[in-house]
């Protein structure tokens, strides 16, 4: 992490500055660059109700959104600011402000703006709005994200924080058995959410004919399509065999359906994938599991296609199968916005660890500053980002922390979809 970010305010330098800005980073979920005083509070409101960062106010950008140069600001423009700050939010609340003074004769400055998440009453409510950041936008939140915030600030439950994904593919409901005979898969996408039961000594059991009413309802989510798209692009000139959907566990607790496709014949160690869908009665209460298994054959998956199969594993999992397991087991009940947690994964190979950048192409997120491998990462979707049934901004942030948790200090997530061939 850059000292700028994290140095005592009385040591901060313009040489911390320019050297910051010489790297390049565009902005993103938690950097913002201001040349003048053009609006900076309304990126610390945004900055301040997601998750903290960093304005510099008095930094050039050619082209927009990328640094160019440290031209700084008059002292009386930072007074300007200091006062807005001091006044505009409700609650009252201010940023860490640090004057920079410039290494010249022009007796500018560089103003420095450290936001820490802990400190900050959230939601700050700005001008009658409420403002977040996605990706390097400052935009007005939603009235579904409003009500979300709200309600957490004043929830005395400690509400989960992203970084506290725990239920990782191999460590809770493994999708593969392991054995020296089972070809251990290459990466497993996962999206998993749940609904807590309270404890009032009955004993909850999922109702008869579960499996039939998880298959019913998987017709109304876009896992058959997925599988179907991506077993195409698995199968490189041969044909594929993809199964229907099947039942492969069933208990007073739980319903396991899996679907599957593989390219070429059957007994070779072609690329293969296999949808797993797990719901029932968890540690955490009701709770639906949805994996993406892929065993690769020795392809790279294209970026694009871990993005779009969690953006279809998201709602299918919390908008459609976890609501269908709530009214199996406890009946139709009014469902808060679901905890959904997402996972990517590799498995070992003998004793050789495959790490991520092994088996998903992730050259087009960005520059990486970081050469340490990755194998797994994990996060919990940030509730106050979910529009209605509209997970997508919630799961870009999730891959912008993941990235940045990977070494990429600027990542950036395209609308790849599944046009990209494998490699």
């Amino acid at each position: 992490m850059h000292e700028l970010l994290t140095a005592p305010s009385s040591e901060l330098t313009a040489q911390m500055v320019k050297d910051f800005v010489e790297l390049g980073i565009a902005e993103n979920l938690t950097v913002e660059y201001k040349r003048q005083g053009d609006k900076p509070i309304e990126a610390v409101a945004a900055l301040a109700n997601t998750y903290g960062g960093i304005v510099l106010v008095g930094v050039a950008e050619e082209p927009k959104t990328v640094p160019s140069e440290v031209v700084g600001v008059t002292r009386k423009e930072k007074e300007s600011l200091v006062n807005q700050l001091a006044t505009k939010f409700d609650p009252p609340w201010s940023p860490e402000v640090i004057e920079v003074p410039l290494d010249d004769a022009s007796d500018k400055v560089v103003l420095v703006i450290r936001i820490s998440r802990d400190t900050v009453p959230a939601p700050i409510v700005l001008d009658g709005s409420i403002l977040v950041r996605l990706d390097a936008r400052n935009v007005h939140a939603s009235r579904a994200m409003m009500a979300a915030m709200l309600a957490q600030a004043t929830d005395v439950r400690a509400a989960p924080r992203l970084g506290h994904a725990m239920r990782r593919p191999d460590t809770h409901r493994v999708p593969v058995s392991s054995g020296p005979d089972v070809q251990q898969p290459d990466l497993i996408l996962r999206a998993v959410t749940s609904f807590p039961l309270r404890s009032n000594g009955r004993r909850s059991r999922v109702a008869t004919g579960m499996p039939g009413r998880i298959t019913a309802a998987l017709q109304k989510t876009q896992l058959d399509p997925l599988v179907n798209v991506l077993s195409l692009r698995l199968q490189r000139g041969q044909s594929s065999v993809i199964t229907p959907w099947q039942l492969a566990g069933s208990t007073s607790s739980n319903v396991v359906l899996e679907r599957s496709a593989r390219a070429g014949q059957e007994g070779h160690d072609n690329a293969r994938l296999l949808c797993r869908v797990a719901a029932g009665i968890g540690n955490s209460g009701l709770e639906v599991c949805c994996d993406l298994v892929f065993w690769l054959d020795g392809m790279v998956l294209p970026w694009g296609f871990v993005q779009q199969s969690l953006m279809e594993l998201v709602p299918a999992a919390a908008n459609v199968l976890l609501p269908e397991t709530v009214s199996a087991v406890v009946g139709n009940v009014t469902l808060p916005p679901p905890v959904v947690e997402i996972h990517l994964s590799t498995h070992r190979h003998g004793e050789q660890e495959q790490p991520i950048e092994g088996v998903i192409d992730v050259t087009t997120i960005g520059a990486r500053d970081d050469a340490r491998p990755f194998y797994s990462s994990g996060e919990v979707l940030d509730e106050t980002l979910i529009d209605g049934d509209d997970w997508a901004p919630a799961i870009l942030d999730a891959f912008t922390v993941m990235a940045m948790d990977w070494g990429y200090p600027s990542p950036v997530f395209l609308d790849q979809g599944l046009s990209r061939p494998l490699q």
